[in-house]
């Protein structure tokens, strides 16, 4: 069993990494935080034992470490781990780091046996399914990705780089528009991605253009029912309208996703069990699976520092480009890790009608 220990005791924590630990049957064996009430009122939730600093944590009993802290303090926690670093494996929430200051201690995240960043929104059980029918060629050669209200900011550039096997970002042009701010992205290899924010819920819609066809999830359609079309992602429901995953018809046929541990997290009683955030838990539970894994693929540490820089540089520079994109690959390099090449990343857990 994973003995786990915890740094922070805020919503992430509560709401989202404890429940995905608990159902993949890890042990937390230590919670801490800034403030000791804080770490012990979790623990007391949560059946974890609460420590009042990092040094006091009981490290010899300790395989993964899963950090969710202020931006702002995650430097100062790493720098408290290093010593710790080439025993344990590494959680480390979203955005890795605070701004480009920090970026000096991201070499510390080398250290780690494995690490790991939790963006468990690319990994949303809808945007595996959609991964799952690009891989099985549903709409030939992915060409463009339009991201609407749904994703923006760092877990927009992560989610959009996802669906075309993490590629480096050749071009970057931002504007201003009435309904947020719109970004579109170049990638490596000449697919594209138009991220508009800001988020909301009853426009939000992802579409994905292929060669021979598209691919569409719209957030206000998951709580609708009605006939599935060709190429849109619907939700698969119990007839008390419980949610139990996702399905999609293409004109090859249909596909269906049934995460793993929904129901489990439903029935942990956690303190928040709508369907978005069983889904973000979802995800959640898919990036430490990469653990059990023991690979940091197909998202680490180094793109999780990437997209945080370039959705960065996207708010604050209207046009940005990097043709062969080799200030993307030196920083790839430097941070361990060779970008990969444009291959679809596949699901697991699914089932494939």
């Amino acid at each position: 069993m994973t003995a786990v220990a915890i740094i922070g005791a805020g919503r992430r924590i509560r709401q989202n990494l404890l429940p995905a630990i608990t159902v993949l049957g890890w042990k937390p064996v230590a919670i801490t935080s800034r403030t000791i009430a804080s770490a012990a009122e979790v623990g007391e939730q949560w059946d974890v034992p609460a420590y009042a600093s990092v040094e006091s944590l009981p490290w010899n009993n300790i395989e993964v470490v899963v950090v969710s802290v202020s931006t702002t303090q995650v430097a100062a926690v790493l720098r408290q781990l290093r010593q710790h670093a080439p025993q344990v494996d590494l959680v480390l929430d979203t955005p890795p780091f605070a701004g480009a200051r920090d970026l000096r201690w991201a070499g510390i995240l080398r250290e780690f046996k494995v690490a790991v960043v939790a963006e468990d929104f690319a990994r949303f059980p809808q945007f595996d399914l959609m991964r799952s029918a690009l891989a099985a060629g549903t709409i030939g050669e992915p060409l463009e990705v339009t991201m609407a209200h749904t994703g923006f900011r760092y877990h927009g550039t992560a989610l959009a780089r996802s669906f075309f096997g993490f590629p480096l970002v050749r071009s970057i042009h931002s504007e201003m528009r009435s309904r947020g701010r719109q970004t579109r992205f170049v990638f490596e290899g000449g697919a594209s991605a138009l991220v508009t924010g800001n988020y909301d819920v009853s426009i939000g819609e992802v579409t994905l253009r292929g060669s021979s066809g598209w691919l569409r999830y719209q957030e206000a359609d998951m709580h609708n029912e009605g006939l599935a079309s060709i190429g849109t992602v619907q939700s698969l429901r119990e007839p008390d309208g419980t949610l139990t995953g996702f399905s999609l018809e293409t004109s090859s046929g249909s596909l269906s996703y049934r995460p793993r541990y929904l129901a489990d997290l439903r029935n942990l009683g956690a303190d928040a069990t709508g369907d978005f955030n069983l889904l973000k838990t979802c995800g959640t539970v898919e990036v430490l699976q990469q653990l059990i894994d023991n690979r940091a693929a197909p998202y680490g540490t180094a793109d999780g520092i990437y997209d945080a820089v370039v959705s960065m540089a996207a708010r604050v520079v209207p046009l940005a480009i990097d043709p062969g994109a080799h200030i993307g690959r030196l920083a790839m390099k430097r941070m361990g890790r060779v970008a990969p090449a444009l291959t679809p990343v596949s699901i697991q857990g699914s089932t494939v009608s």
